[in-house]
C-alpha cells in the first residue's frame, strides 16, 4: 500500500480461487496502515487531479523518476525505489516484507519533510530513515512548490465538499509556486468548453517580507462553494513573523500555529473565496 496509494492509477488487480488481497482481509495492521496511507492520498486529491490536467494539456509525466527532474545527477540514473509526483513531490516507499526503514536519496535541492515541515540538511547523499509498519510513509516536498490539498474523506465526492488549503515550500531564493486545476469532476473536455476554475498561488520573499498571493486564471464554473482555510508554510526564516495580513486585514495570531524547531508554520480558518483576488503579507 506504500506504494500503491501513490500510483496515479491506485487499483488492486486479483482472480478467481487466489487469496484475498483486499485490506480487510489481511488484519488490524494492515488496515490501519491502508487507511493512513490511502488518507494522503485523498488529501493530495487535488494536487493529483491537476498534474492528471497537465499531462493532458502538455504531455508531462505525472509519476517520474528523479532522474527526470536531476538528469545531470548521476547517482539517480538507477534509483528505481522512490519516485516523485510531478516536480517536487517525492515518494520513498518500503518495498520489502518487514522492513521497517527505508533507503531516501535526497537530490541537491531544498526538502522538507511532508509531515513536518522539517528541513532536510542532508542532501547528495542518502540517508536511512524510519518506516513502521503502521503506514508511515516517507513523503518530502522539494523547495519552490506550492501543491493544493484537501481535509480526506471516505470517496473522493465526498472530498469535494472539503476544507481545502495549500502547502508552500520555499526555495533557495524564498519563491514558490503552483497551480490548482478544479471543475465538476465529471464532465469531459472541460478545458475545451471553458467549464473550469484554475488558480495560480504565488510566495515572493523580499526586504522582509513575504508575498502570498492567489490569482484566478480562469473562472468558467463561478464561485466555489468549498472554503478555503489553510496555509502551510515551510522554509520561513523566521518563526513567528511580527505580523501577517490577509487583504489588508491584521490576523489573529490565534489562527496561527507554528513550530520554531522547523520554522514551519500553518494559517487556519481563513475562510477565503477562491475565485477571489487574495494576498498575505506576512513582515518577518
Amino acid at each position: 500500500m506504500q506504494v500503491g496509494a501513490f500510483y496515479p492509477f491506485s487499483r488492486n488487480h486479483n482472480s478467481l480461487g487466489e487469496p484475498d488481497q483486499d485490506p480487510a482481509s489481511l488484519g488490524t495492521v494492515v488496515v490501519n496502515a491502508s487507511i493512513k496511507s490511502l488518507k494522503e492520498r485523498y488529501r493530495l486529491l487535488p494536487f493529483l487531479y491537476t498534474l492528471m490536467q497537465d499531462a493532458h494539456d502538455h504531455g508531462s509525466t505525472v509519476a517520474r523518476p528523479l532522474l527526470h527532474e536531476f538528469p545531470t545527477d548521476e547517482n539517480t540514473w538507477n534509483i528505481s525505489t522512490q519516485f516523485l509526483w510531478g516536480s517536487s513531490f517525492l515518494i520513498s516507499p518500503v518495498l520489502d516484507e518487514g522492513k521497517e526503514e527505508v533507503d531516501v536519496y535526497f537530490p541537491k535541492a531544498r526538502w522538507y519533510d511532508y509531515y513536518t515541515g522539517q528541513e532536510i540538511t542532508t542532501v547528495g547523499t542518502t540517508v536511512t530513515l524510519p518506516a513502521p509498519l503502521d503506514g508511515y510513509i516517507q513523503l518530502h516536498v522539494r523547495g519552490g512548490i506550492a501543491i493544493p490539498a484537501q481535509e480526506p474523506a471516505l470517496t473522493s465526492a465526498e472530498c469535494r465538499n472539503n476544507s481545502m488549503g495549500v502547502l508552500i515550500a520555499f526555495d533557495e531564493n524564498g519563491s514558490a509556486s503552483g497551480t490548482l486545476y478544479w471543475d465538476d469532476g465529471v464532465s469531459q473536455d472541460t478545458r475545451t468548453t471553458g467549464k473550469y476554475n484554475e488558480f495560480l498561488f504565488t510566495a515572493v520573499t523580499e526586504n522582509n517580507q513575504i508575498t502570498i498571493s492567489i490569482l484566478t486564471l480562469n473562472n468558467g464554473l463561478g464561485n466555489m462553494t468549498v472554503p478555503f482555510d489553510t496555509f502551510l508554510i515551510m522554509g520561513l526564516e523566521r518563526i513567528p513573523p511580527s505580523s501577517i495580513k490577509v487583504d489588508n486585514v491584521e490576523v489573529d495570531f490565534q489562527n496561527v500555529i507554528y513550530e520554531t524547531s522547523t520554522n514551519a508554520m500553518m494559517l487556519v480558518n481563513l475562510g477565503l473565496q477562491l475565485t477571489e483576488y487574495h494576498t498575505i503579507v506576512m513582515t518577518l
